[in-house]
């Protein structure tokens, strides 16, 4: 949970949100073995997933609307 919110925060940065492909590839990764894994805490790797997820998101719309803009 703590790199998908890390991830999460880089992904409002101009410029350093590239940096955030990492962390959220890593969130995914470390969420996805702690859901296949059955011990308690669900929903710490839930919020994980989420939170490196939306970085992405974030991330693709920044970027897009900085492409559409440019495009004019």
């Amino acid at each position: 949970m703590i790199l998908g919110i890390l991830a999460v925060l880089l992904s409002f940065v101009p410029f350093l949100n590239i940096g955030l492909w990492p962390l959220a590839v890593l969130a995914i990764v470390f969420g996805g073995i702690a859901l296949a894994k059955k011990h308690p805490g669900r929903g710490m790797a839930i919020a994980g997933l989420v939170t490196a997820l939306a970085s992405i998101v974030v991330f693709f719309l920044m970027y897009g609307g900085a492409a559409a803009t440019s495009a004019l």
